[in-house]
């Protein structure tokens, strides 16, 4: 698991990448944060690691379909 605060960056850059993209659903992948990443000195980005994503996705209406180590799959509830 990552630290809360890399968690909560994380998360914020991946509610901007949702919110700036026009399709539904949205695939967000590694390469999407790749700025971000290399910021917060994650090697390898595992999606799976980032602690209370599920639960602020709910929060901000969108709705997880899909999670893998490589990406996420989200739709607008």
């Amino acid at each position: 698991m990552y630290s809360k605060e890399k968690c909560r960056q994380l998360i914020d850059r991946i509610l901007t990448v949702i919110k700036a993209s026009e399709k539904d659903p949205v695939v967000v992948n590694k390469i999407d944060l790749h700025n971000l990443v290399k910021e917060l000195d994650i090697y390898d980005l595992d999606f799976n690691k980032i602690t209370g994503l599920r639960k602020e996705l709910n929060f901000h209406n969108y709705k997880l379909l899909e999670k893998s180590d490589k990406h996420l799959k989200i739709t607008k509830e």
